[in-house]
């Protein structure tokens, strides 16, 4: 993990130059701005509504930078998001190995796309068939249901991952210590929405879902 202000800010251009750019509409008003004093977003005292269309919304942004940058802003807290709907992330920041990513692209995109044969290549990219049982176990139905994001699930998804790789004595990515802070980041804020949220919907808006990987 990197936590250094300078590159930090010339960062938070590049992710907001490609924001602007994107094809997801949501994302492209996202302003990035700087760390103060103003106060965060409540998510929990949302409308229902409110709640679904913002927890999304994040979601589209986790996707965003995994398929489309290599240095990634880690921080998806809800400390993060500003009440008038901007994004004030800690300057923490990492970045990945393309191969890393592109065999992470892989498993969401075969999850996602129904597309077994290339969330299997994602697993025998990253050195992690012995947790294919894991992760599909974790995601369920989520590529045709919304689903709810509870912490209770990530943690007993996490220790349910850690027991089969001592078990199987795999040794994942070292990538994958960086990733794991940005997803429990990310579960913080989309626990206190309290509402089901439509993942395969917001990957495919965030990723163009149907194009080609592309290279890093």
């Amino acid at each position: 993990m990197l936590i250094n202000s300078k590159k930090f800010q010339s960062l938070k251009l590049e992710i907001q130059e490609a924001l602007r750019n994107s094809r997801c509409e949501e994302l492209k008003s996202l302003k990035i701005v700087q760390r103060d004093s103003s106060d965060p977003i409540d998510l929990s005292a949302l409308k229902n509504s409110d709640k679904k269309i913002f927890g999304e919304k994040i979601l589209k942004l986790y996707f965003f930078q995994i398929f489309h940058l290599r240095r990634l802003i880690l921080d998806l807290s809800p400390k993060s998001f500003l009440e008038e709907g901007s994004w004030a992330p800690r300057s923490i920041f990492y970045e990945f190995q393309p191969e890393f990513l592109m065999g992470v692209r892989k498993i969401y995109q075969g999850l996602f796309t129904n597309a077994p044969a290339l969330f299997q290549e994602g697993l025998r990219d990253l050195g992690i068939e012995s947790l294919e049982k894991n992760i599909i176990q974790h995601f369920k139905k989520a590529d045709q249901n919304p689903i709810y994001f509870l912490a209770s699930d990530l943690n007993h998804s996490a220790l349910s991952i850690l027991s089969t790789l001592i078990r199987t004595r795999t040794i994942p990515p070292k990538d994958s210590v960086a990733l794991g802070i940005c997803l429990g980041l990310l579960y913080q804020s989309l626990s206190r929405i309290d509402e089901p949220l439509d993942i395969a919907k917001a990957f495919r808006a965030a990723t163009n879902a149907n194009s080609k990987l592309s290279n890093l």
